[in-house]
């Protein structure tokens, strides 16, 4: 009977070890433990991911759905969706608890490019704020998956970005100018989920803002775009200094994938107002 009892009890202290470890691999008992953290909405179609890191999917979750939040990494949040734990990139989720922004956290404004519903949430299923029509323009705060966060009618709300268009920019300098290499299809948002905008010609003249990882920011079309940022070759930098001495830390060469800020050059009596 003794011994009987013995095997039973490592039997059961054997599985709890391998299922301790199975799971413990995925992330579930670290994320049970924790607990719920909180409720995102998706805010574009996007990826399921299987781990924090790496390109292992399972599947897709659909835009508008709700997600309760279990951890935040740097670039991905693990959620919940039926009864399995996710990682999905937090570019598409916005947490429900964020605070409400202030007059500071403006980046620039835009403007209403047909009649445009404005929600008080980043999904149709939250209640509507106000409805825009064309023409309207408006200081913009913030951008989750495909929606824009706006002030309108003495409230913050979400807007769809195919009816509003972040037209100008604020503290946010031209890095340089360059030309398309190949015909380029040109997104809302830095990542393949975002919606699409419009395709960019070959060797179209762009003016560059920003560089995010391997997407680059532009001006097209009378808005601020993301593309792809996949050429690697080199460009020499000519520098028209009008009389003026250039910095020692300017480079002769860029490439679109390590591009470094241009600095200052200098001419006694004059300032620099930006390349």
């Amino acid at each position: 009977m003794i011994k009987k009892r013995i095997r039973i009890i490592s039997l059961i202290a054997a599985f709890f070890l391998l299922f301790s470890a199975i799971v413990g691999e995925t992330g579930l008992l670290k994320a049970m433990a924790a607990g719920k953290i909180g409720t995102a909405v998706v805010t574009a179609t996007t990826k399921l991911y299987t781990a924090k890191t790496g390109k292992k999917t399972a599947g897709t979750v659909a835009e508008g759905t709700k997600v309760d939040i279990y951890q935040k990494a740097a670039s991905r949040w693990q959620v919940k969706k039926g009864s399995k734990y996710y990682w999905i990139d937090n570019l598409y989720l916005y947490d429900l608890a964020t605070k409400t922004p202030k007059a500071s956290d403006r980046v620039g404004e835009g403007v209403s490019t047909r009649t445009a519903t404005v929600y008080t949430q980043p999904t149709t299923q939250s209640s509507v704020v106000k409805v825009l029509k064309t023409g309207i323009v408006r200081n913009l705060y913030a951008q989750s998956g495909n929606w824009y966060q706006i002030y309108t009618n003495g409230a913050y709300g979400w807007v769809r970005v195919d009816g509003f268009d972040y037209t100008k920019s604020v503290s946010r300098g031209r890095l340089m100018r360059i030309r398309t290499t190949e015909k380029t299809q040109a997104y809302y948002g830095p990542g393949y989920d975002f919606q699409k905008s419009v395709v960019i010609p070959a060797d179209a003249p762009v003016n560059v803002y920003k560089i995010s990882g391997s997407w680059a920011l532009v001006y097209r079309s009378g808005k601020y775009l993301w593309v792809v940022n996949n050429d690697n070759r080199e460009y020499a930098i000519s520098y028209d200094l009008r009389g003026g001495v250039n910095s020692p830390d300017n480079t002769s060469y860029y490439t679109t994938k390590t591009i470094t800020v241009l600095k200052a050059p200098t001419r006694s009596g004059y300032l620099f107002e930006g390349w």
